[in-house]
């Protein structure tokens, strides 16, 4: 999960993060930050990983989970998927990573029913 993490974030924010911000990012300090939201935090977070392609998205629902919010930095060229995907835009805010100042929108799903719907026409 740290060398996907630190990977994707390199590719998809190259030009949108600063490049020593990026180049800062090591397997080693991501691996610390899973372990950490995985373990100490766990009780105030919910993290689901999708390892596969097979659309499990009822796994969310299996553990109660009826809706669906994310956060993603507005200027990732890839948040049409989550449009695509039936996300609606919900709200906007700012954030800072080292000193610098980005904008963030959630993107979120009510009924999670919707997203499973899609899941056919995905392929």
């Amino acid at each position: 999960m740290a060398r996907v993490h630190a990977d994707s974030w390199r590719t998809t924010y190259r030009g949108i993060i600063v490049d020593s911000i990026l180049n800062d990012l090591s397997y080693e300090l991501r691996e610390r930050r899973w372990h950490s939201a995985l373990t100490e935090h766990r009780d105030q977070n919910f993290i689901h990983v999708a390892e596969s392609d097979d659309g499990r998205a009822e796994r969310l629902l299996q553990e109660g989970m009826r809706s669906m919010l994310l956060w993603v930095l507005v200027e990732n060229p890839s948040r049409g998927f989550y449009e695509r995907l039936g996300g609606k835009r919900l709200e906007e805010k700012q954030i800072t990573i080292d000193g610098e100042r980005l904008n963030e929108v959630a993107y979120g799903w009510a009924d999670l029913h919707d997203l499973l719907a899609l899941r056919p026409s995905l392929g």
